[in-house]
Parts: structure tokens; C-alpha cells; sequence
């Protein structure tokens, strides 16, 4: 009871102080050294639970605020679904966008189910760009950017194709990837049998953690996001993503390793071999989806179809080594595009990194294999080894595609 009279008595006292001193509460705050208060609005593009799930890693590393010469800055994240970019994008509303992995498959499903719907959106994120926002897109993120390079790419699986679509990429980057890719089990039965680089995706499971290995990339440090970073290299997480290869007017930020390191985490192809349990499980499900809802979405259909085709067995490892095209590619570049910044990225600088004289990376075949679940993970890895040491890149991403001068960025870690 005495300690609330006290709280009442302060709160008369500083009523009556700034009644009787109107420029108090400017005075307290400018005594603590904040003047002003500088907020980017950041929303993550994600539809999907499961396949756009990558927006938790941002939300952790922008949960962040620094301060610059009495100015605090701070994110704000918002989560951008189908509908929220058609209807309420803005220049006025947002400074950034962030594609994570997964954020391009609404685009890739709805420029067949809904054509117009998804050329609003590919409008409303073109627009967005060219009037001054800011576009962050890694790993499968940089589809919504790119074509395939033909050069190096050999553009014959039904993901390739699709990525190098007009239905699905924007095509507003001057940077082209190269990415051997393919979906698990609809490619094999079509006749594809290399996953290519997505392996260490795919291979890794969908519910598994953690994914891929960690590379040291070189660092380009006369650009402003890593002027100032001590060392020449920086070890980041990579989880099967593409080479960047950039034309005239961009800046390249990280590029792969040689060959060699590559080499340290060869896996092999697998296999597919439960055509018969798909096909049951296919079937199940569907009766499933029509007694529960008489008229399933074809969206709907489309997820249940990924999630029985990533959760039946079985798969068999063939003696054949997954091969790697991307060495001393460009792993990160900049770009500006009308009014607006781009930064792309192939690996995950806002996932965990562990030190890599730790884990061992094993393949084991069983008797129920299957992508959810995955079959090549790291043995001996603990959830105390994973470290979030790569989230100061991610934060000066977002502020320097938001339009900040470098001198307000928020500090290298």
C-alpha cells in the first residue's frame, strides 16, 4: 500500500512539473542522449508455415535497436503474406522486404492457380523497389530476382524450369544465378536424378535442424556493410543455394570458397524408391482432404501433395558424389534498381553457424528414409554450439537497403 501512495505522489509531482515546465519531458529525454527516434519498417514475405518458416531467423536478428549520435534506430517486422503484399504494400508503410528461403513457392503456385492475383503482386513488389524500397532476398529468396544463367546452368529439371520462368521471377536483377536444382521425387520420377546443389537442402529434412555446412567466404570490405570487419573472411551458413554471377553495376559483397573447401562436405545423391507407398499415401490423402472439406482449394491440394511426397519412404544412397558448381562464385552482391537498393545472397548469413572442428556429417541408410525427416544431418552438434554470430550482417543489410548513410548503420559484432 505505501509503495503505490509513493508511485501516486511521484506521478502528481512530474503532472505538475510539466505543467508548469512544458519542455520537460523533451529535457529528460535529451539528457539521456535520445533525440530522436528512427524506425524501419521491415516486412518478411511468408505464406507457409512449413516452406516459409525462414522468417523466424530475421524476426530474432532485427529484434535490435542502436543508437548514432543521440538518434535510436530500430526494426519494426511485420509478416507479409499472399494478400497483405496485394493489398496493403506501400512505400508509405514499408522501407524493406525480405525474402527468405522459402518465400518464392505462393508465387510459384499462384501464377498457375491465380494468374492475375500474382502479376498484382509481382507489380506491387516491382513498384515498391523502383520508388525507393529496399529488396533483401537470400538463398531461394534470389529467385524472385533472377534468371538461371544458361551458361552454366543446363535448364532441363521441372524446378530449373520453373525458377527461370517469367511466371515466377521478376527479373529486375542485373545478376543471373547458377543453381543445379530439382524437387525431390517429382524430378526422379520424371526422369532427373540429380538434386544437384538443393541436396544439402532437400537431403537435410524439412523438420531436421541444422542444415548444410559452414563455408569461409571472402569479404569485400570497401563496401559499407563490411567496412570496418577485422578479418578478410567470414564463415557463414550454407544450405544449398545458388552462385551469383553479376553483370555490369553490381557490387559483389562475399564469394565462395575454392573447390577444396567445398570438398570437405561431399554427400551423395539418393535415390527415391516407394512408388507404390506414394501412391497409397497420395490417395489416402486426398480422401482425407475431401470428407474433412467437400470443395479443397487447389492450394491446399498442392501442400498436401509436398507434405505426403516429403514424408514417404523410401530413399536408397547411390554411390554417386553431389557435385558442386559455385566455387569462387559470388555468394553476395548489391545493386540499385530505379530508386530502390537489392542485396541478394545464395547462403544464410541470419541462420546459426557452429565452429566447424565440431559435428560430423552423416548419411545413413535405412529402412524408412525420407525428406521430412531427412537423411544427411550432423552427429555431435548440441543446441549450445549453434550461434547466432552472423546477425549484425543481416541488421546492416536491412538499414543499408532502407537508404541509411553508412555512418548509421548499426555496428559489426
Amino acid at each position: 500500500m505505501r509503495s503505490n501512495k509513493i508511485v501516486k505522489i511521484v506521478l502528481i509531482c512530474f503532472f505538475n512539473l510539466s505543467l508548469a515546465f512544458p519542455n520537460i519531458t523533451s529535457w529528460i529525454t535529451t539528457s539521456s542522449g535520445v533525440k530522436n527516434i528512427h524506425v524501419i519498417n521491415v516486412g518478411i514475405l511468408s505464406e507457409h508455415v512449413v516452406y516459409g518458416g525462414g522468417y523466424k531467423a530475421y524476426e530474432r536478428a532485427l529484434n535490435y535497436s542502436w543508437f548514432v549520435n543521440g538518434t535510436q534506430y530500430k526494426f519494426n517486422v511485420n509478416i507479409l503474406g499472399w494478400y497483405d503484399v496485394i493489398k496493403n504494400l506501400s512505400n508509405a508503410e514499408y522501407d524493406v522486404i525480405v525474402a527468405p528461403y522459402g518465400a518464392p513457392l505462393p508465387l510459384l503456385v499462384n501464377s498457375y492457380l491465380k494468374p492475375r492475383e500474382a502479376n498484382e503482386w509481382k507489380n506491387k513488389i516491382k513498384g515498391f523497389i523502383a520508388n525507393g524500397g529496399g529488396f533483401i532476398g537470400h538463398c531461394g529468396g534470389t529467385w524472385l530476382m533472377c534468371y538461371l544463367n544458361s551458361n552454366f546452368t543446363t535448364i532441363d529439371t521441372i524446378l530449373e524450369k520453373l525458377i527461370n520462368s517469367p511466371k515466377v521471377t521478376l527479373g529486375l536483377s542485373n545478376v543471373t544465378l547458377h543453381q543445379d536444382a530439382a524437387i525431390p521425387i517429382f524430378d526422379q520420377i520424371c526422369g532427373n536424378k540429380s538434386m544437384g546443389e538443393m541436396a544439402y537442402e532437400a537431403y537435410s529434412g524439412i523438420a531436421g535442424y541444422p542444415g548444410g555446412f559452414c563455408l569461409h567466404m571472402k569479404v569485400n570490405k570497401s563496401h559499407p556493410i563490411f567496412r570496418g570487419y577485422g578479418k578478410d573472411t567470414i564463415l557463414i551458413r550454407y544450405i544449398g543455394g545458388p552462385g551469383l554471377i553479376p553483370k555490369k553495376g553490381v557490387s559483389i559483397l562475399l564469394t565462395y570458397p575454392s573447390k577444396e573447401e567445398f570438398d570437405k562436405y561431399t554427400i551423395h545423391e539418393w535415390e527415391f524408391d516407394g512408388r507404390r507407398n506414394l501412391t497409397r499415401n497420395i490417395i489416402k490423402q486426398m480422401i482425407k482432404e475431401f470428407l474433412n472439406s467437400p470443395k479443397p482449394s487447389m492450394q491446399e491440394c498442392f501442400y498436401s501433395l509436398l507434405n505426403i511426397s516429403w514424408q514417404t519412404p523410401d530413399w536408397k544412397k547411390t554411390n554417386k558424389i553431389v557435385k558442386m558448381h559455385i566455387a569462387n562464385m559470388a555468394a553476395m552482391t548489391a545493386e540499385n534498381y530505379g530508386k530502390g537498393k537489392i542485396i541478394l545472397c545464395g547462403a544464410h548469413p541470419e541462420l546459426y553457424i557452429w565452429n566447424i572442428s565440431k559435428g560430423i556429417l552423416n548419411e545413413t541408410d535405412t529402412c524408412c528414409d525420407n525428406i521430412w525427416d531427412g537423411f544427411v544431418k550432423w552427429d555431435d552438434l548440441s543446441p549450445d554450439d549453434l550461434i547466432p554470430a552472423n546477425d549484425w550482417i543481416v541488421r546492416r543489410e536491412v538499414a543499408w537497403v532502407a537508404g541509411l548513410n553508412e555512418e548509421e548503420l548499426p555496428p559489426i559484432e
